[in-house]
This record gives C-alpha cells, sequence and structure tokens, in this order.
C-alpha cells in the first residue's frame, strides 16, 4: 500500500491510500491512529479531532473477514502549531522610564513576540518575557518612531512580521 497525508491542519489531516496489487484490492482498508480502527472510504478518510502541535504515526490495516491483517505499511505526519494571533505592543510611561509590554495569544510558542525587536528613536532594543523597561536618561524623554518585528510559524512555515512606524493594537 501507499499512502499520502494532505490537508493537514491543526486538528485535521485527510490520508488516502492505494495499492497496484489486484489482490488487495477486494478488501476494506483501515488506518489504525492512537488504537483506533479507521475505515477508508473510496480510498480516503479524513482524521478530525486532532490536537494541534503534535505527531501522529499510523498503520495500514486491511480487513480479512472479520480479522484486520497488519500490513507494513506505516507512516507519520504533524500537526501545525495552534494559530497565533499579534494583539499589540503597549507602552506604559513612567516618571523615569517606559515600558513596553508585547500581547499575543501563542499557546504552542509559535511566535517570538516574547522577544521581539523594538526600533525608536532610531535605536533597537529587544524585549524580553514581552516586557521591557527602558529608562529616559538612556534612550530619552520621548518615544518617536516606533516599529517593531516578530515571526510566528504556521502550516505555511515561518511569518516575519515588520512594522516600520506606529504601534498595533487588536480588539
Amino acid at each position: 500500500y501507499q499512502t499520502e497525508v494532505k490537508d493537514i491542519k491543526e486538528t485535521s489531516a485527510r490520508v488516502s491510500v492505494s495499492t497496484d496489487i489486484d489482490e488487495y484490492k477486494q478488501y476494506d482498508v483501515y488506518i489504525n491512529l492512537d488504537n483506533k480502527m479507521i475505515k477508508l472510504e473510496n480510498g480516503e478518510v479524513e482524521l478530525t479531532n486532532l490536537v494541534h502541535n503534535n505527531k501522529y504515526n499510523y498503520r495500514v490495516y486491511y480487513k480479512k473477514g472479520e480479522e484486520f491483517i497488519a500490513t507494513q505499511t506505516v507512516g507519520s505526519f504533524e500537526t501545525p502549531k495552534a494559530g497565533f494571533k499579534f494583539l499589540g505592543l503597549y507602552i506604559e510611561e513612567k516618571t523615569d522610564s517606559f515600558v513596553l509590554h508585547a500581547y499575543s495569544l501563542d499557546n504552542d510558542k509559535a511566535g517570538n513576540v516574547y522577544e521581539m525587536t523594538v526600533f525608536f528613536n532610531d535605536k533597537t532594543v529587544y524585549l524580553k518575557n514581552s516586557t521591557l523597561e527602558i529608562k529616559k536618561e538612556i534612550y530619552g524623554d520621548k518615544i518617536e518612531k516606533i516599529g517593531y518585528e516578530y515571526w510566528y510559524t504556521d502550516e505555511n512555515g515561518r511569518n516575519i512580521i515588520r512594522v516600520n512606524d506606529g504601534l498595533y493594537f487588536c480588539k
């Protein structure tokens, strides 16, 4: 049997199974995933209720009478990390400093907002743990021309976002 995994999403994937051997074409084909036998229809099955950011291993079986026969065909795939969403960069002004706070929804650490790069007043600073306090005596009494850069990964790979001028907030 040959398998192909396609349409892999955070909580689902589609597996197709085919064979060139006529003898095997007469049997119902199953995928064993997490100790569950899942029957294929027309050579495909959609696996749902998967967990994001997880690796899945499967084996192909065929059913002969009432018996499931394990084949040598095995495979694996990984579901992508959960959706990343940047919520905004907030500046809190104190008497002698500014505190930068980056906010995101990022359960699987798919992005680096917690360690993002911030540009302002022709200087570059790096947030650690989504927060950075910058002293006014070192960087000046006001922040102008602020920009930032962060990245996140999703099913399409790594995405780099750079905002050159301004704050971004999402409601």
